[in-house]
């Protein structure tokens, strides 16, 4: 395992614990949404720093566990959720809560640049874990990616 930080947050990363989970993880939910169709479409057109980052780091882009997609007037912004074998040291905690109303959001402006207008985050909170087979009890981290594409 690699400790390394990236950006705010301090993480260890097996990325080939990570690869071999990615091999039998079972796609959830998101793989039957329209987002998540138009998402994996967008795929190879992500900047070659965003596609080696991922694979450094042993996950499969087209499998996140889940996909979000809103609209900002002529843009769309996406927000993929991927895991990642390893260990969440610290770092800052990019999902809020909004005092008037309790519902969570993610702080876009809390996640740290990757390339362009594609940010990452790490978080320790873990939401629709993946179906893994065979896989023992590992230490998981959750890692989200956001970008803008303009219609």
């Amino acid at each position: 395992m690699i400790k390394k930080q990236i950006g705010e947050w301090i993480i260890g990363n097996d990325a080939e614990a990570t690869r071999e989970m990615y091999k039998t993880m079972i796609v959830g939910r998101a793989s039957s949404s329209k987002s998540y169709k138009k998402f994996v479409k967008l795929v190879p057109k992500f900047p070659k720093e965003v596609l080696e980052f991922f694979k450094e780091h042993g996950v499969d882009i087209k499998m996140p566990c889940s996909i979000e997609e809103a609209k900002f007037g002529k843009q769309k912004c996406y927000s993929g959720h991927y895991y990642l074998v390893g260990h969440y040291f610290e770092g800052k905690e990019i999902w809020l809560k909004q005092e008037s109303t309790g519902a969570e959001y993610l702080d876009e402006e809390g996640m740290y640049p990757l390339i362009g207008g594609y940010k990452i985050a790490f978080t320790k909170d873990l939401y629709n874990v993946p179906a893994i087979k065979d896989v023992p009890s590992i230490k998981l981290l959750h890692m989200e990616i956001s970008f803008l594409i303009e219609k």
